[in-house]
């Protein structure tokens, strides 16, 4: 491992592989695809997707394949959902709650979705 990703764990930094992005160009795309899948694989804590989707569900330059989706998964990382149709706004949020609910989901799992989640890796990386 090298000195500078040595470092990022020596100092609890919580690696963003959304930063690891997408671009419209393929041979761009296919050299930073594989960094994705390169930082997740390699990481020895987990790594977050900040905001995005599966591009399975809407094919955007920003959204994760399903190999990187799978290995976060894998590796106990968390992902942030960019808000789909029907939420416009952070005021909204209550209603996704109640709409979660709605379909059956347990109080529990709604509260990891809202943000467990997070919480449970923040507390891994840093170690709290």
């Amino acid at each position: 491992m090298s000195s500078e990703a040595r470092k990022v764990y020596d100092e609890a930094i919580v690696i963003d592989g959304l930063n690891v992005s997408n671009w419209e160009s393929d041979a761009v795309f296919e050299h930073l695809r594989a960094g994705n899948i390169t930082a997740i694989e390699m990481s020895e804590q987990p790594v977050a997707i900040t905001h995005g989707n599966a591009r399975s569900f809407c094919d955007h330059p920003r959204n994760k394949e399903e190999e990187a989706l799978k290995l976060l998964a894998e590796k106990g990382a968390s992902w942030a959902l960019r808000p789909s149709k029907g939420i416009d706004s952070p005021a909204e949020f209550p209603n996704l709650a109640e709409a979660l609910a709605n379909r059956g989901y347990k109080a529990e799992a709604i509260a990891k979705l809202l943000g467990g989640n997070w919480m449970s890796l923040f507390e891994r990386v840093w170690n709290v």
